[in-house]
């Protein structure tokens, strides 16, 4: 079983950087089906978070990565990702993990997007109550 869950680590991580959103969707999906994720994979998906075209495959690498949230790695990985995003919808979705998870340190990351950037008003609430939740 190990040597099968690193086949499909290698195999996500292969099909996460093909051209097709719909590659790039199924494997992160694939990521889902593992019971643990190695280092490889959680940069892989930190880079898609981080780099995708299509905002589809980064809400989905974002709930990927929840589900190694006690990691320290992908708790870092996905505070230092804050700042990278420019779709409010990701935004969103970051700061709806960083509550689910516990992570205070995301707090100032958002309060600098709330200083550095003109977001749409209900980004703003969103990252406000995140905040007030956070502290």
């Amino acid at each position: 079983s190990q040597e099968m869950q690193s086949m499909k680590e290698m195999m996500m991580v292969n099909m996460l950087e093909g051209s097709s959103a719909s590659d790039r969707l199924r494997a992160v999906n694939i990521s889902a089906e593992l019971p643990s994720v190695d280092l490889d994979a959680i940069h892989a998906l930190l880079f898609t978070l981080n780099n995708d075209p299509s905002v589809n495959v980064r809400i989905q690498a974002v709930e990927a990565l929840k589900r190694w949230g006690n990691d320290e790695r992908v708790r870092r990985g996905l505070v230092r990702s804050i700042s990278t995003q420019q779709s409010p919808i990701v935004i969103t979705e970051l700061a709806d993990a960083m509550i689910e998870l516990e992570v205070k340190a995301s707090a100032p990351e958002f309060q600098k997007l709330l200083e550095e950037r003109e977001l749409d008003y209900s980004v703003q609430q969103k990252l406000e109550s995140s905040i007030a939740v956070l502290m």
